[in-house]
């Protein structure tokens, strides 16, 4: 839209100035629970009697996609209730 350029650089910017700053934290997290995600794929390892590789594509499948479409849902639902806008029009 005609003079919208402006407004959203400097969002953009602002965004990726904030996940510059946190990413320390996001690797620190990543790092703190990777020890439980080499237990979670040798449980799926052993329970279906898979090769490492496949346990660990299916667990990166499973958390991705259910992950995903949880936050995702959960975002969407959030918005709708913050502004009021239903998700779904209800016929009446």
């Amino acid at each position: 839209a005609p003079g919208q350029r402006t407004p959203f650089l400097a969002l953009y910017a602002g965004f990726t100035v904030a996940l510059n700053i946190i990413r320390p934290a996001r690797f620190a997290f990543a790092m703190a629970i990777s020890p439980y995600f080499e237990r979670l794929r040798n449980f799926i390892q052993r329970k279906l009697g898979v090769s490492a590789r496949v346990s660990a594509l299916v667990m990166i499948l499973c958390i991705n996609v259910t992950g995903t479409c949880l936050l995702m849902g959960a975002g969407v639902g959030l918005a709708s209730v913050l502004s009021g806008v239903p998700i779904w029009r209800v016929a009446q």
